[in-house]
């Protein structure tokens, strides 16, 4: 590219000027611009338009997306002045994939080197794992869960809104799923001055979806259950409780039971409860002398819901759920 046309590419792209406070926050990482450190915009800037972030003098400081009802008026992306293209967001999902193989927590792509660890949430069941976690992965206000071949997926950002058929389209060619659905129906939507609605938004409508963490199945429906579906950030977290706690446990608003339930396949002897705002979840342990079989029983004070889908019936194993690695896969992260 000639010097005349990257000139022209970079005046093409509107520029966002931002208080010394704001500069100094952004220059220290931070990845939000306020409105309130906004010193001028051009007028009628569409809702999630790409822009450079600039100081009082002009210099460059970020690439960003802007926002125009968030009180975050930018979401900064990159500290290179390069454009925020498909390939761009194609790259940060892929880079999101890589980080959690590397770790463990998502199966290697066939002919892919990896660590070599398989993730312990996904022996002989369905892979499910978060793929992209917002800010943690250089997407701010961006959510992706898979579970299998379905994705489910948050746009919390005027900007990811305003790509959400390009967005599925990448999550799907990153991941390979084949179903992509969107729960942007919570109240974080309210903050963002956006609507509340979910669907589908590639491939058909999935139903009842099944995947395990560790030795517990569970099932969620990825259009009615909470959020997008799983609770799938705490998923290694569900697993080093059940392998390292004792005692007597208490699992308040536990929603599917993710701790109650892998506290309960723990071979030490437990008193074990699970408490929701709509669901009392009890559990019967395996007996010291190693019973193959064991039951759960989960009662509603309410409705019937997929959360007693989530207390399915499994056969028993002599040995705990095994630990999970405890790195976090958005620690390598870098903008």
């Amino acid at each position: 590219m000639s010097n005349a046309t990257q000139a022209s590419a970079l005046t093409a792209v509107p520029s966002v000027t931002v208080t010394a406070r704001g500069a100094a926050r952004a220059r220290a990482g931070h990845p939000w611009i306020f409105r309130a450190d906004v010193a001028s915009a051009p007028p009628r800037l569409a809702a999630g338009a790409e822009v450079r972030a600039t100081d009082a003098r002009g210099n460059f400081i970020a690439r960003a997306f802007w926002a125009a009802k968030s009180p975050i008026a930018l979401r900064l992306f990159s500290r290179k002045d390069e454009p925020l293209d498909t390939a761009f967001l194609r790259e940060r999902l892929a880079a999101a994939l890589s980080r959690r193989r590397e770790l463990g927590f998502a199966e290697a792509a066939p002919g892919q080197a990896g660590s070599g660890r398989a993730a312990p949430a996904q022996q002989g069941s369905a892979q499910a794992y978060r793929l992209a976690h917002g800010e943690a992965d250089l997407l701010p206000g961006y959510f992706v869960d898979v579970y299998g071949a379905v994705a489910s997926v948050q746009h919390l950002a005027e900007w990811a809104e305003a790509r959400r058929e390009e967005l599925a389209a990448l999550v799907s060619e990153v991941s390979g799923a084949s179903s992509v659905v969107a729960r942007d129906d919570g109240s974080a939507r309210d903050f963002e001055g956006l609507p509340r609605r979910k669907g589908a938004l590639l491939g058909p409508a999935p139903g009842e979806v099944r995947y395990r963490e560790g030795e517990v199945e569970l099932s969620v429906d990825l259009l009615t259950d909470h959020k997008t579906g799983g609770y799938l950030d705490q998923r290694e977290n569900h697993l080093l409780a059940g392998a390292l706690a004792r005692g007597n446990a208490l699992d308040a608003f536990c929603y599917h039971g993710g701790f109650a339930l892998q506290l309960s396949s723990s071979s030490a002897p437990w008193t074990k409860r699970g408490v929701d705002s709509m669901w009392w979840c009890s559990t019967r342990p395996r007996s010291p002398s190693g019973a193959t079989a064991w039951r759960r029983r989960c009662a509603s004070t309410k409705r019937s819901t997929t959360a007693a889908r989530a207390c399915s019936r499994r056969a028993g194993s002599s040995s705990p759920a095994p630990a999970p690695a405890r790195s976090r896969p958005s620690c390598s992260a870098r903008w």
